[in-house]
């Protein structure tokens, strides 16, 4: 049962795919990225990837470890605006 909050999860493209996918020896994501583009739940995949702690390993919403730490700094980053 996926508890209310993460019920977008069901809706994923990832849903049943093989897992190795989002765990890809030697780096090689590009299946995963590709069913990750078109799919609708994109974004808040993102958010539960970027706001979990421990942060999830893996591929989440197309992007990787590395890009999710990037997302995490720009998000608490405050925007300044041009004078």
């Amino acid at each position: 049962m996926i508890p209310e909050d993460y019920e977008w999860m069901a809706q994923g493209n990832c849903r049943g795919k093989p897992t190795a996918w989002w765990f890809p020896a030697g780096g090689d994501a590009a299946a995963a990225r590709a069913l990750c583009e078109q799919c609708l739940v994109k974004s808040p995949c993102l958010d539960y990837a970027v706001t979990n702690k421990p942060a999830p390993m893996g591929i989440w919403a197309g992007t990787d470890e590395r890009e999710r730490t990037a997302i995490r700094r720009e998000r608490r980053t405050p925007l300044t605006m041009p004078a």
